[in-house]
């Protein structure tokens, strides 16, 4: 019996946390682009190769393409430096002109992806690079949106794009 009313107590004292909760998740699905049903407007998906002098880029390593908008679509590259987007609305990424972000692997390895993206994107916020790891090949330049010389554009369907990075 007491366990009852201290779980009945626990609940009411928890419901103003839990609707709050609620409108803000309501909140962030009514921004366009914080979710719902998907892109509005034609889309497309993208793949590729990340390379730097012609040979692939650790893997890892994250890819970020962020539109003028400021929506964004990343990726991990694999072993072979192969990537392929994701963003809010699965693998669609709304047509349009993007600037590529390449943040290296983590100088910490214990991070996890979600970890390394919420890293790279703090740092992208307050404007400067993270330090890459010390054996990292790739230029800080490419790790900052102001920075970075590489540029694509998503058409609709199938993008198969291919960066090729440079010292």
């Amino acid at each position: 019996m007491c366990a009852d009313n201290d779980r009945r107590e626990a609940n009411r004292r928890s419901m103003p946390s839990r609707i709050a909760a609620l409108a803000f998740l309501g909140v962030l699905v009514s921004v366009p682009g914080c979710g719902g049903a998907g892109p509005k407007g034609p889309s497309g998906t993208v793949h590729g190769k990340l390379t730097i002098n012609g040979a692939a880029v650790p893997s890892g390593t994250l890819v970020t393409f962020i539109s003028e908008a400021g929506g964004t679509a990343s990726g991990m590259v694999g072993t072979d430096g192969g990537y392929r987007l994701t963003s809010m609305n699965g693998e669609s990424v709304p047509v349009g002109k993007y600037k590529v972000v390449v943040m290296p692997a983590s100088v910490e390895s214990s991070l996890t992806p979600e970890q390394q993206m919420e890293e790279s994107m703090k740092a992208m916020e307050s404007g400067k690079a993270p330090a890459p790891a010390a054996s990292s090949p790739i230029p800080a330049k490419y790790g900052n949106f102001t920075t970075t010389p590489e540029s694509r554009e998503i058409k609709e369907g199938d993008n198969e794009i291919n960066v090729e990075l440079t010292d």
